[in-house]
């Protein structure tokens, strides 16, 4: 199987040089910014699990949080509130047991 010279990408960076034009990538940028891009994935796991974790919840504007209930439902009755320190799984801050938003899930 013979393997094109050149492969069309978005436009690739390694480090503070381009490995590649808008159009073309060769075998060794590929490999280098392959080389780069695992090592700067590895180095992302050394971050403390609450850090990842708030990374992952959407901001509340974004869901349409609102702090009243909407069709009978609010965050109390919701498989991501957590009661204890009235946060939620996926919303990021401080919610409102009787609040809801779009990410609503019955429990």
């Amino acid at each position: 199987m013979k393997i094109s010279k050149h492969v069309r990408t978005f436009g690739f960076t390694a480090g503070n040089a381009s490995c590649c034009s808008m159009d073309r990538l060769t075998r060794r940028g590929f490999m280098s910014g392959s080389a780069a891009l695992a090592a700067a994935s590895l180095g992302g796991t050394a971050l403390p699990r609450q850090v990842l974790a708030a990374a992952k919840k959407s901001p509340k504007k974004l869901v349409k949080y609102q702090t009243s209930p909407k069709n009978g439902h609010h965050c109390s009755q919701c498989t991501f509130f957590q009661p204890a320190s009235k946060t939620c799984k996926v919303v990021a801050g401080s919610i409102d047991p009787n609040g809801w938003c779009l990410r609503w899930a019955k429990k």
